[in-house]
């Protein structure tokens, strides 16, 4: 693996394994260079990746798809946030610097993957996306860990700072700056969609339900997906 000037060991070694979570035929990378406090995050990551049996193939990918998720998770509190309410679910999350005055040319930039409202209803929000849009047989609203969910939420919006800005699709949103997300939960919260009627690898998609968050210096898109 060539370690490039802007990217860090972390991010080298992330892509690395999800390329091979992903099926690529690709050799063991070697020790990258790490920056102050990564060495501990990459060596255990390699150590377990050669831990892993290569045989079966489909078993192979498995075990190195739930390493990147463990090893996502292990760098920092936000990404662990991030994977306890997302993981299984159909949502896009993403973060990424703001470098433009119109904030939407950043978001772009996330969607591609280069790169007066209420905090406490944007955390509502992020919280019932972690719902199925269909068939949800335990909304936010009955779990019995509703507290933690709003709290790794919360951990999420905390990234951005004291007073970040959000945008949602949210139609109860264009008449009230702290609309309740909870109690409807996912699948009775309208929105103005932006799917059109889609098949795409399977998947039929119908819906969905999606927060911007912008910062001074950085943003995040979060969109739930409704699909079968």
């Amino acid at each position: 693996m060539h370690h490039p000037a802007d990217r860090s060991a972390l991010d080298l070694l992330d892509a690395h394994l999800e390329a091979l979570g992903g099926g690529a035929d690709l050799p063991l990378p070697r020790l990258l260079p790490a920056p102050d406090g990564a060495d501990e995050h990459v060596r255990w990551a390699l150590d377990r990746l050669q831990a892993i049996p290569h045989e079966p193939k489909d078993v192979f990918r498995r075990q190195v798809g739930s390493l990147v998720t463990e090893f996502r998770s292990r760098q920092c509190p936000w990404n662990a946030a991030a994977l306890r309410l997302f993981d299984d679910v159909c949502t896009f999350i993403a973060t990424g610097p703001r470098r433009h005055q119109d904030w939407a040319h950043d978001v772009l930039a996330v969607l591609h993957r280069k790169v007066r409202d209420a905090a406490d209803a944007a955390a509502d929000a992020l919280a019932v996306m972690t719902e199925e849009w269909q068939g949800e047989f335990a909304p936010v609203r009955h779990r019995p860990d509703r507290d933690a969910v709003l709290a790794d939420a919360r951990t999420l919006l905390q990234r951005y700072g004291p007073t970040p800005r959000y945008w949602t699709n949210a139609t109860a949103a264009a008449g009230d700056p702290a609309p309740d997300f909870i109690t409807p939960g996912l699948q009775d919260t309208g929105s103005h969609g932006f799917l059109t009627s889609e098949y795409i690898k399977g998947l039929d998609l119908f819906d969905d339900l999606g927060l911007i968050a912008v910062a001074d210096d950085e943003l995040g898109v979060v969109w739930s997906i409704g699909a079968f």
